[in-house]
């Protein structure tokens, strides 16, 4: 019963000499920390840093070359017909025969009948005109046969006039004056003159008849020939309005027709870039600028139909403000040669046009992409180094520029889209070394 009293008081010297000595310690690494950290803000490290190497930034390039390049200008445009035309009859009637290619999409060449009307009233009434023709000519006939009696009566009366005039000088007589004409037989001479005249009028007359007969007869030779309806230009049918059995007049329209031997394009471009455009002249002056009319959704991006620019139009598109332009395409369909394997071009497509305008001599193309800011190219000068620099552009085609000044044959275009440019920035190929390149050595070292 007297052990447990007696051991509680050492146990309790133990905990405090264990809570002391931690104490104690805990103090001490306090101390030491804070010394150290006195140490350390009093006494800076001042260890030299170590200098970093920088290494060339990998670029592509293109060597820049000069040569003579033609300006090309590319715009879209719309195909339209150039010749088009409302088929109508010249006279009236009833169809009686039309065509197997009159449908729409039939094609007929120049002169080829399309349909015939009826003929029977047009036949009679030229067989009608051409007896009016027979008549005048039978009165002509007896016009001239009237004449040669009226000049043979006039020579029988000159004659007896002659004989009258020896038998009066004969007999010495003299006779009053106003019995001398009837002696000589003046008024039976004058009778004569006169029915000679009157001939002469009466053929005249017969002529002028004969002559308006012949026309009529002509007009109604014409009229059945109109009959028969032709086509009045190479072309194909884009509608069908009438058929057989059909009464039409000279205001029905029987079809409409579309041209093949050519079709325009309406091409709008900026107005600045007419001044690289030449439309077609009179008397072969000039042929007007090449264009290459491409259509690649339909035709592929390789194919393309070669055109020529006839006219510059004298009105601004209404909407976009620019300049429009006409462009002739031969042959649209492809029908003149069927061994040629060209696309066809439908009036309504809409398609690319490249206008190849007059050649710019000694200058430099580029990618576009290359070209920065508007005027700025990116060189890899002879010391490997970057080289930004301005350039005067003579021409921006969509895909290059045509560059006048700024770059010399030979010279290296940075083509690589760097993220920082700076002159002076060293540059390496695939085919150059990557030695790294210290800091120090390039004038931009980091300040320790």
């Amino acid at each position: 019963m007297t052990d447990g009293p007696r051991r509680a008081p050492h146990s309790r010297v133990r905990t405090g000499v264990r809570v002391a000595i931690t104490l104690l310690a805990c103090a001490v690494v306090l101390i030491a920390s804070l010394l150290t950290f006195s140490y350390l803000v009093n006494n800076p490290a001042t260890a030299p840093r170590r200098t970093p190497e920088k290494t060339a930034r990998l670029v592509d390039v293109v060597v820049a070359t000069v040569g003579d390049y033609p300006a090309v200008l590319s715009a879209m445009g719309e195909a339209i017909p150039a010749t088009e035309v409302q088929l109508k009859p010249q006279l009236g009637g009833r169809i009686i025969s039309v065509s197997p290619a009159f449908v729409p999409g039939g094609r007929f060449k120049a002169g080829q009948e399309i349909l015939r009307i009826d003929p029977s009233d047009f036949e009679l009434a030229l067989a009608q005109r051409e007896s009016e023709v027979l008549q005048a000519q039978s009165q002509i006939v007896a016009a001239r046969a009237d004449l040669s009696a009226a000049q043979r009566e006039l020579s029988i009366e000159e004659g007896s006039q002659n004989v009258a005039k020896r038998e009066f000088e004969l007999l010495g007589e003299q006779i009053p004056e106003s019995d001398r004409s009837l002696v000589l037989r003046e008024p039976q001479l004058l009778a004569a003159q006169a029915g000679i005249e009157s001939a002469r009028a009466a053929i005249a007359s017969a002529e002028a008849a004969l002559a308006a007969a012949q026309n009529r007869r002509d007009q109604a030779q014409l009229d059945l020939q109109r009959t028969t309806v032709h086509a009045p230009f190479n072309a194909v049918v884009m509608e069908k309005n009438a058929d057989i059995g059909d009464v039409v007049n000279a205001s029905t329209i029987l079809a409409s027709l579309l041209g093949t031997d050519r079709v325009w394009v309406v091409i709008s471009v900026p107005m600045a870039d007419l001044r690289w455009i030449e439309s077609a002249t009179q008397g072969a002056v000039s042929s007007g600028s090449q264009v290459e009319i491409r259509n690649p959704s339909a035709w592929g991006s390789e194919v393309h139909r070669d055109a020529r620019v006839i006219q510059i139009l004298p009105q601004l598109d209404a909407e976009a403000r620019m300049a429009q332009v006409l462009v002739e395409v031969k042959d649209p369909l492809a029908l003149s040669d069927p061994s040629v394997p060209l696309p066809k071009l439908l009036v309504g497509s809409y398609v690319q046009a490249r206008v190849i305008g007059p050649t710019i001599r000694d200058v430099v193309r580029l990618p576009r992409a290359v070209v920065r800011d508007g005027d700025l190219v990116r060189i890899m000068n002879n010391s490997d180094e970057l080289e930004i620099r301005q350039v005067s552009i003579a021409f921006r085609e969509p895909d290059a520029v045509l560059i006048s000044e700024g770059i010399e044959a030979g010279e290296r275009i940075v083509t690589t889209n760097l993220s920082i440019a700076v002159s002076g920035l060293p540059l390496r190929t695939a085919d150059t070394p990557t030695t790294p390149i210290p800091e120090s050595e390039t004038g931009a070292g980091v300040n320790p």
